[in-house]
């Protein structure tokens, strides 16, 4: 039987406590589970003090290898803190000589010049994670390079590199780099006016079970059911990204929640 969201992050909470002090990772455990029991505002707290340590705590290159926080400083909207760590987690990897892991710090870090809106330079690192796919037979799905295809808005390039990446991620059993690809589609319809089509993707890709950044691309699905005259659905999207949003209170997540309201 599968095993449910709710129900791992149960198990996570009732594990034993870790002997000494916790470690960045049992602390960013600590505030995942408590962010799918409790809530955003209830994990919050937890998540700052587990991104704390993971920046400033003596953490072994082995260990920052493994936890490099970036996913912590994205369930806070905290874009300054996911680009430092997300740069720091590639030239670990790189002075390890981790090539294999490679693939995932370079992807980090295109994800992070893609929300900042420096497209050229993911568009550099997505060629180089592809380079390092091609050495060493990584069955890695490289869904930044849908991401940058979705904002720059070429619609028969676009499409063509959404498809081959979903494809690729569908193989390889990587969900998460599927429902970030087709919110990358959304993107790339939301932004050539095709709303309709924009808001059966993007309904696809923020069904449930949310994965870890599921509240970055809620906004493609406030634009197109606002759009399309689905206020409803516009609506219930809203209360779930302001959820996040307010309890990070960064620029960015208030900014997208402004933005989202207003569409309303």
């Amino acid at each position: 039987r599968g095993t449910s969201l709710r129900e791992a992050a149960e198990a996570a909470r009732a594990a034993p406590a870790p002997r000494g002090s916790a470690r960045p990772q049992d602390l960013a455990l600590d505030g995942l589970s408590v962010a799918v029991i409790d809530g955003p505002a209830a994990a919050a707290p937890i998540l700052r003090v587990a991104l704390d340590a993971v920046r400033t705590g003596p953490i072994s290159p082995e260990e920052r290898a493994r936890a490099p926080g970036t996913g912590i400083a994205t369930m806070l909207w905290d874009h300054e803190a996911y680009r430092a760590l997300a740069l720091r987690h590639v030239q670990t990897l790189r002075e390890l000589g981790a090539l294999s892991m490679l693939p995932w710090g370079l992807t980090s870090l295109a994800g992070a010049e893609i929300v900042g809106g420096e497209l050229s330079t993911a568009e550099s690192l997505v060629a180089e994670v592809a380079s390092v796919i091609e050495a060493t037979g990584s069955r890695f799905a490289l869904y930044p390079a849908a991401q940058v295809a979705g904002w720059r808005g070429q619609e028969a390039a676009g499409e063509a590199i959404i498809d081959e990446v979903i494809d690729q991620a569908l193989a390889q059993g990587q969900g998460m780099a599927v429902r970030l690809a087709q919110s990358a589609r959304a993107t790339l319809y939301n932004g050539l006016g095709r709303y309709d089509r924009a808001l059966v993707v993007a309904q696809e890709a923020n069904r449930d079970p949310p994965h870890w950044a599921t509240h970055l691309t809620l906004h493609e699905l406030v634009e197109a059911a606002s759009r399309v005259g689905e206020g409803a659905v516009a609506a219930r999207t809203v209360d779930r990204l302001a959820a996040t949003a307010q309890a990070s209170g960064t620029d960015w997540a208030v900014g997208i929640e402004a933005r989202s309201r207003a569409l309303l």
